[in-house]
């Protein structure tokens, strides 16, 4: 991947947090997203940090954008400089124009390191927001992030979903016009790196519908960046709720076997910037496959920017040894009668049999599905592949590979 230094939020690039500290999942956004939210805000009178969490990433920066001087409550972190007060004993006379709380309200009111089984505790997280709503001057702005996506009830930890923050406003009464929302998914990270780099991209809350925590990147791989602004001081924090009976999900990372994800890691770091995918029907001649896939592979030798481009197989169907067997004899055959260098010998990937949680990692990394005389239609259907854009091995040669703003690539 040709990574890039910043990530897009609302329109206009932000720098990704590079600072080695904690940073291998989303906090790579979210310090950015804070200090950015922060430079907007006009009276910074009095700050309160929930969470001590941004200290860790302060610099110069801070004093210019005026950070520093603020209140900081964390329950259990002691360190100089944080009050270890639990945020819903703060005294709610007393208000603040800026409040921020970054990875920390998802935490409140789950047992540490254990699955919260009381169903009373399971909305500790949306009463915290509540509460930090109530702590608010009327003016005063707050921002929240947490974990989005699937509903999970994870190891001291709440994964918000659609149906769970709408209860902000339909339960605990904060106004829908106090509320903003960005909604950021992760697309890739760096394996085995302590300081990884990322690919994050905004998104519409409904492509975070069906995302996982820690899967099948460590920590969080979907996050919604909560703005408040208190609107007014008619505002009744009432606590005294029942649980909403909703379905908590358990985390898919604590399901899956070992085999799974170290089979989606030997594929992942083989990804380029353009992935395409073939789906040949193994049940036909040799001869046909040979019809098939010769040409494909000889207009990607010949593309001009097959540094780019790999080809993934699927062998559904088939052995792999076989199937290796099969290209391994296609290329030498290419190689041979066009008289090309090894050296530039595409990435071909042969996948293997792949289950639908791997496939809903890798398809989203793929550009185009290649379109072949002889397909096997049923592993089309099992990889949910039907909505990948098509191209044919004849169209190949007029595309051109473009990263967008976004950090994502196209082919066109």
């Amino acid at each position: 991947m040709q990574w890039k230094e910043t990530f897009i939020l609302n329109g206009k690039p932000v720098y990704y947090n590079r600072i080695a500290y904690n940073n291998i999942a989303e906090r790579t956004i979210e310090v950015p997203i804070a200090f950015e939210f922060f430079t907007k805000i006009e009276n910074k009178t009095k700050v309160l940090e929930v969470g001590n969490v941004l200290q860790n990433y302060e610099n110069s920066l801070s004093d210019y954008v005026g950070l520093r001087p603020r209140k900081i409550v964390d329950k259990y972190e002691v360190v100089s400089g944080v009050d270890n007060i639990d945020l819903m004993d703060l005294p709610e006379m007393v208000k603040y124009d800026v409040i921020i709380s970054i990875s920390t309200v998802e935490h409140v009111g789950q047992e540490k390191n254990q699955v919260t089984t009381d169903s009373e505790n399971l909305e500790a997280p949306l009463k915290a927001i509540a509460k930090i709503y109530d702590l608010l001057n009327v003016g005063g702005k707050a921002l929240i992030t947490v974990p989005f996506g699937k509903i999970l009830n994870g190891r001291w930890y709440i994964q918000f979903s659609q149906e769970y923050l709408n209860l902000l406003s339909t339960k605990y009464q904060i106004p829908d016009r106090a509320i903003s929302k960005n909604f950021l998914k992760r697309i890739a990270t760096e394996l085995w790196v302590e300081n990884p780099r990322h690919l994050w991209v905004q998104v519409e809350e409904e492509e975070l519908r069906n995302v996982e925590y820690s899967w099948p990147w460590p920590f969080a791989n979907g996050i919604v960046a909560i703005e408040l602004t208190k609107v007014s001081n008619s505002f009744n924090l009432n606590l005294n709720l029942s649980p909403e009976n909703l379905t908590y999900g358990t985390p898919l990372s604590d399901t899956i076997s070992s085999d799974i994800t170290e089979k989606l890691y030997s594929i992942l770091p083989k990804l380029r910037e353009i992935n395409l995918i073939v789906f040949p029907d193994w049940s036909t001649s040799e001869d046909s496959l040979y019809k098939n896939l010769q040409p494909l592979i000889l207009s990607l030798l010949n593309h001009p920017y097959n540094n780019y481009v790999s080809l993934l197989i699927d062998t559904t169907d088939i052995d792999e040894e076989e199937a290796n067997d099969i290209f391994s004899a296609i290329i030498m055959n290419i190689f041979s009668e066009h008289n090309l260098d090894m050296a530039d010998e595409p990435e071909i990937i042969l996948l293997g049999e792949l289950i639908p949680i791997q496939w809903q990692v890798i398809l989203p990394r793929i550009q185009s599905r290649v379109i072949l005389a002889d397909e096997n239609e049923l592993s089309i259907k099992n990889a949910a592949a039907q909505t990948i854009p098509l191209s044919t091995t004849d169209s190949l040669g007029s595309k051109r590979a473009i990263q967008l703003e976004t950090g994502l690539w196209a082919f066109k």
